[in-house]
This record gives C-alpha cells, sequence and structure tokens, in this order.
C-alpha cells in the first residue's frame, strides 16, 4: 500500500529525456604515459526539493548516478548532506550519459527519482516526505479495489506466437517525458487469453510479442473493483519488395539489405541485382535501409512504411547531380546526416554535414526529398525532418534543433 502511495504522487512529477553524445576521456594506447583528455562542457543538473507541504527543504543531500544500458552503474556523484538555500541544488558532471538524480534525507523517501540524458538548466522539482506522511496517503488508498481486464489476443491467420505480452497503460494527464506508465502486465497462455489486474483509471490495452507488429491500442475507462474484457488483434509484418537495378545486367552481383525500424534492427535479408527481393518488416514510420553490394560501399537510404500497407521500391542507378544543402538552426556539436528518401531518387549514397561557417553543409548526390537525422544516433532519438531540396546549385534551410522531451522511441 505505501509502494501505491509512492506512484500516486510520483505522476504528480515529469521526466526529462533527451539525448546528446560527448568524448570525454579516452584510454592511453598501448605504450603511451598518459591518457588524453578532451575538453566538452560541463553538464548541470538544478532542482528544487520540497516537503509533503510542497514548501522548501533545506537539509538534505544528492547522488547523481550515471547508469549504463544494462542499468549497471558506471559512475556516482554523491553531494552530502547540507543546509540548501530555498531547497536548490546544483550537480555538475563531465561525462555523457543517462544520470538519475536523487536527493536523500534521514528519515525521508524520495517520491521519485528524476532521469537525463543531456544537460538541463531548468529547475525540476524532487518531493522528499516522512514516513507518516506516506502512511496517510496509503490510509487513503485504503480499500481501492483493483480494477481487472480480462480478454484474449487473436492473429488474422495461422497459429498464435509465444509469449504474448499484453500491458495496461496508466494514461496521467500530468505525466509528460516517455509518455504513459504501464500499469499492468500479463503474459498470454496458449490460447491467447490474459487477465490483467490494474489501479482504477483511464486505461489503454496493447498486445506486442517477437516478430508482429503491436495491436492497435484498445481504451478502457474503469472504476475501482470494475471488471471488463478486451480482445486485442496483433498485425503481422507489412511486405515490402525491393529491387536494385545492377550494375553490369549480364553479370549480377548478390547483395545484402538491412533495416532499422522504430530505433530497432532487423536481421536482414540476401538477395540478388535485377532479383526482386521480398521480405517483410516490423515497424512503421521511416525506415532506415543500408545495402551491401560487392566491392561496392554501403549504400544508406529511408522509405516510409505504413502498416498493412504493401511497399515495392525499386531502386535505379542515376548519374550523380550533385547539390549542396546548407542547414541552419544547429550547433557544430551536433553532427547530422541526409539520407535520401524517395524511390524515384535511386540509389543516393548518405552524406555526412561538415560545420561551415556557422552552419551544417551537405553535398548530395541529388536533388529530391531528403531525410535529416542526428548522424550518431539514426531514428534512435525519434528527431528528424525530411525537407525538399530543389535542382539549383546550393540550397539553405533553417531546422529547428530537437525540442524538450524529444526522447527513444
Amino acid at each position: 500500500m505505501k509502494q501505491r502511495a509512492k506512484r500516486a504522487l510520483a505522476a504528480l512529477f515529469a521526466v526529462a529525456t533527451l539525448t546528446t553524445t560527448f568524448v570525454l576521456w579516452r584510454a592511453p594506447e598501448d605504450g603511451a604515459t598518459e591518457a588524453e583528455f578532451v575538453s566538452v562542457p560541463e553538464w548541470t543538473f538544478r532542482g528544487q526539493v520540497l516537503n509533503s507541504e510542497r514548501k522548501p527543504l533545506r537539509g538534505f543531500g544528492v547522488v547523481a548516478t550515471r547508469l549504463g544500458d544494462d542499468g549497471a552503474v558506471l559512475e556516482r556523484i554523491e553531494q552530502p548532506l547540507d543546509d540548501h538555500r530555498d531547497g536548490r541544488f546544483d550537480v555538475r558532471c563531465k561525462s555523457a550519459g543517462h544520470w538519475r538524480i536523487e536527493p536523500f534525507a534521514p528519515g525521508r523517501q524520495l517520491v521519485m527519482a528524476r532521469d537525463f540524458w543531456q544537460s538541463d538548466s531548468e529547475i525540476w522539482t524532487y518531493q522528499l516526505l516522512r514516513q507518516e506522511s506516506l502512511d496517510r496517503i496509503a490510509e487513503v488508498l485504503k480499500g481501492t479495489e483493483p480494477a481487472t481486464i480480462e480478454g484474449e489476443v487473436v492473429v488474422p491467420s495461422g497459429a498464435l506466437p509465444p509469449s504474448i505480452l499484453v500491458e495496461a497503460l496508466a494514461c496521467v494527464e500530468l505525466w509528460t517525458g516517455p509518455g504513459d506508465r504501464v500499469a499492468a502486465s500479463a503474459i498470454c497462455d496458449e490460447a491467447g487469453r490474459f487477465t490483467l489486474r490494474a489501479d482504477a483509471g483511464a486505461l489503454k490495452l496493447r498486445a506486442s510479442a517477437a516478430g508482429w507488429n503491436d495491436s492497435e491500442f484498445v481504451g478502457r475507462p474503469m472504476q475501482g473493483g470494475e471488471s471488463s474484457t478486451a480482445t486485442l488483434a496483433l498485425r503481422p509484418p507489412t511486405p515490402v519488395s525491393l529491387r536494385i537495378e545492377p550494375l553490369d545486367p549480364a553479370n549480377p552481383r548478390p547483395l545484402r539489405v538491412e533495416w532499422t525500424a522504430e530505433g530497432k534492427p532487423s536481421a536482414g535479408a540476401d538477395g540478388v541485382e535485377g532479383a526482386w527481393l521480398d521480405t517483410s518488416i516490423v515497424g512503421e514510420g521511416w525506415i532506415l535501409w543500408t545495402l551491401a553490394c560487392g566491392a561496392d560501399a554501403p549504400q544508406r537510404g529511408s522509405f516510409h512504411l505504413t502498416i498493412g500497407e504493401r511497399r515495392r521500391i525499386e531502386l535505379h542507378r542515376f548519374p550523380a547531380r550533385p547539390t549542396v544543402l546548407a542547414v541552419t538552426g544547429f550547433d557544430a556539436e551536433t553532427p547530422l546526416v541526409a539520407l535520401g528518401c524517395e524511390a524515384t531518387m535511386g540509389l543516393t549514397p548518405a552524406a555526412n554535414s561538415s560545420f561551415v561557417n556557422g552552419r551544417h553543409e551537405f553535398t548530395l548526390a541529388r536533388p529530391g526529398k531528403w531525410l535529416i537525422t542526428h548522424a550518431n544516433s539514426e531514428f534512435a532519438s525519434g528527431y528528424f525532418n525530411v525537407v525538399e531540396v530543389p535542382s539549383v546549385a546550393r540550397h539553405t534551410i533553417e531546422l529547428q534543433p530537437p525540442p524538450r522531451g524529444c526522447f527513444d522511441y
């Protein structure tokens, strides 16, 4: 019950999630005596700690932890207990990555930590509560029965896939950052049946399984103790056919295509120049593809995919018609890449930017529709721009950097 009280309060707070990359330290090469240090901007995280009455708390400390992809602790910075004016604090770090900020104080519990992937100058609030405050909240929540949802997951045809996961997402209006939180989850039995129990509120249900597209969301506003049923339908992978024009029609070469959909890499597929390669893709939106063929340099591009709409993409080899695209609005520390995203443009090599006179410049193979995204994380940040480049020698555009809250897919 106390944990439920903490979760109820956690819904009142936001999580900031942004992405950036810095190189901070390079280990010495074999035989070297000193490590090489690279100067990078200092990361700063600011906050204000409040008590149960939402008034500033003065006596507290702060722990900042840098986490790896697997959740392992890579670095820990602790500010010991001290007297903080107006309950405010600053934490400064010199390592890039995923940082978790957690104030602490004797006899108090933190309602919710905050996670950051980029230096953040905004003052975020935290709340440290005494146990009696949590007990009072738990007392208020006593007697609230969870809602129950029973249902099944179906597929258009064939056998059900194993290990189907069903999740109920709580739609909390004040929740920002990654979005709706998972209120309950369950693995279906062999017949696709499931039972979920979650706190009352507005819930969205979805089903997911390896090799399938997620089901569409099904909404359920639930009262405490209420029961309901739901049927969720997994969506099959979307068929995609791809043909690459051979460099020498008399001697077609083997090729391999790999793609990334919604930030997740695929297993790839093998084919031959000039022949249609039939495959299927799980995911939707902008799909990044990479082509390896013979001794050619790898080619990269993108195309847009909608679940359920079959795509046939034929890529020709056209003579280059170079054009320069200048992009303003980003600083020098944000490397960008341009990817062709129209089949009519044919095979278009990706172009990395160079920072010249306060702007990013690309030398593009030809005019057309290009997708501009971060070079170091291609789609992982969930941020990109699609621009139309006219048939001119040089074209300049201004783009807006990613807004606060642009988070991983």
